[in-house]
């Protein structure tokens, strides 16, 4: 199997794009990352979602998480607002938290894909054939090919070999 099997669909945003709206993109398509395009229109970033997260909670509960229990749910609900008249590029924070875009050949291996997402510490790559893009692998759809479902096993159940 090659990487071109695995080809998922995944839009690019651009610094320019509302953050609110690439946010709900990321929830109604169930995307780990936000593939951020530069100028060129050529992916450049990854933005994972544990770093929009970091824009909308405030400091004092990243910095101490108990004290998020201390806020009401009804103060709580608000935090999406930080989000409000904001752009994706106003959550990119330091360049030296984001990933760049890992890329992987069409016809490279899932050994191969595998090798780059782990070197990359990134949940995504894309996928180009020459000079274009034509696709994006994730994390999960990665695993599930290589631990398809008749391969699970209940969280409880001993694992092959192991004594019950």
């Amino acid at each position: 199997m090659r990487a071109l099997d695995l080809l998922e669909h995944h839009p690019m945003v651009s610094t320019t794009t509302d953050a609110r709206a690439a946010v709900r993109l990321m929830v109604e398509q169930e995307l780990p990352a936000l593939v951020v395009r530069g100028d060129a229109r050529r992916p450049y970033l990854v933005l994972p979602a544990h770093l929009v997260m970091s824009f909308i909670v405030p400091e004092y509960a990243k910095d101490n998480p108990a004290l998020a229990r201390v806020v009401d749910e009804k103060t709580a609900d608000t935090i999406a607002r930080a989000l409000e008249g904001r752009t994706v590029g106003d959550l990119l924070p330091h360049r030296d938290h984001l990933t760049a875009v890992a890329r992987v050949d069409h016809d490279d291996t899932l050994l191969e894909v595998a090798a780059v997402m782990a070197g990359s510490r990134s949940s995504l790559v894309v996928v180009g054939q020459g000079d274009e893009i034509i696709g994006v692998i994730t994390a999960r759809r990665l695993l599930g090919v290589l631990f398809p479902a008749t391969d699970t096993v209940a969280p409880d159940a001993p694992a092959p070999g192991e004594e019950p």
